[in-house]
């Protein structure tokens, strides 16, 4: 047998959905199999629910809420097993995952962490989104960090999909909690972790068939666009602080200028900020930020409604 493996379930505020994750984890196939459950300070039914119906079943431990970074921390630190796997309160795993992901681990020892296919499916009555479904097709990277960066297929693996070694969990430390001076990347704490994780060398491989059934509804953190949306601006910032290797950091700088770029042109900056962060972005990458493109930033904020004006022609050719 390849060795104990523990299910970290993290939650809060996941009630009756929290059932169906947990049930998904100890039904795997593989039996060789722990589960320790999550619980964010949820103030659903949550605390009384899971001793309740899952008893010795499962380690249940309650905590502040820390974000999906603080729990994760929290449920590496109380499990035992040799390989682990983190598995978001909503979400569910197929009956076999566990077993396909662990095989290719035990053929490769080489490999630091084996990801599955993610299968979204809505939790309220609805029209599917159309396009967004297809960011969960997945495969093998070649160049995972440039993946990522790049956001190719939206380099989209997410946390519940993936098999770790502990080793590996170890080798790169905790992930970032809700609170800190990083505080508004705990909205993108999951990629910042691959990030790391790719720049560190960390060897991942696709299991086509280890399957992760992905809910959608309204109370996930993804639908927060403008959280969503500041907390990957601070994932780009601090890699292009921390991952310094080429072409990755051109890739990333270039990246950041038109974060600093689209700021700059925001209704809400103020004017002195606004020229502060259009000259930054265009020291930043001179490339990326011409000096036409410079020019009709210095227009859009020093002429009279000229943010106003751009928000509006931006939102215009959003399709709709």
């Amino acid at each position: 047998m390849p060795g104990l493996v523990s299910v970290v379930v993290v939650c809060h505020n996941n009630w009756p959905e929290l059932e169906m994750a947990i049930a998904s984890a100890l039904g795997q196939t593989y039996s060789d199999l722990e589960v320790v459950v999550v619980d964010n300070d949820s103030a659903d039914a949550t605390s009384a629910e899971v001793p309740r119906r899952f008893g010795h079943q499962v380690r249940y431990v309650r905590q502040p809420n820390s974000g999906d970074g603080g729990g994760y921390n929290r449920g590496i630190a109380e499990s035992s097993g040799e390989f682990v796997h983190l598995l978001d309160g909503d979400d569910v795993m197929s009956p076999t995952m566990i077993e396909k992901q662990l095989t290719m681990l035990d053929q490769d020892k080489s490999l630091d962490a084996v990801y599955g296919d993610v299968r979204p499916f809505l939790n309220e009555p609805g029209v599917a989104p159309g396009p967004g479904w297809e960011k969960f097709l997945l495969k093998d990277y070649d160049d995972l960090l440039a993946a990522l960066i790049r956001a190719e297929d939206n380099g989209y693996i997410i946390p519940s999909s993936i098999l770790f070694r502990r080793s590996t969990l170890e080798r790169l430390g905790p992930f970032i909690a809700r609170e800190g001076p990083w505080d508004d990347i705990w909205w993108q704490v999951d990629r910042e972790y691959l990030f790391r994780a790719a720049n560190a060398g960390c060897r991942f491989r696709y299991s086509p068939g280890a399957l992760l059934f992905y809910r959608q509804h309204r109370k996930q953190m993804t639908q927060d666009i403008h959280g969503m949306a500041r907390g990957y601006e601070v994932l780009m910032e601090r890699a292009e602080q921390t991952i310094t290797r080429e072409p990755y950091h051109t890739m990333l700088r270039s990246i950041r200028a038109r974060q600093l770029f689209r700021r700059a042109m925001s209704v809400a900056s103020g004017r002195i900020k606004a020229l502060s962060e259009l000259r930054h972005a265009r020291m930043s990458d001179a490339q990326a930020i011409t000096p036409l493109r410079y020019a009709l930033g210095l227009m859009v904020i020093l002429a009279p409604g000229g943010a106003w004006a751009y928000q509006l022609q931006r939102n215009l050719r959003r399709p709709q």
